[in-house]
């Protein structure tokens, strides 16, 4: 557990070569992730402000410290 939390702490939410689209027209938004659990890649395309709101959530609150 120890483990899991340090690396989780010590990296941004999501790296940007998952990022696979932006299309700046249609404010469309296409990345990928992997889930642990079953080993499947899942794509997800999204609009700008939902994607952006999946990011933010991961964003630690002012005071909290991170190790």
């Amino acid at each position: 557990m120890r483990k899991l939390f340090s690396r989780y702490a010590g990296r941004c939410v999501m790296a940007e070569n998952r990022i696979t689209e932006y299309n700046k027209e249609s404010k469309i938004v296409s990345c990928f992730y992997n889930d642990h659990k079953d080993e499947k890649r899942y794509d997800i395309t999204d609009n700008v402000i939902d994607f952006i709101n999946r990011l933010i959530i991961h964003i630690p609150n002012y005071h909290f410290l991170t190790i």
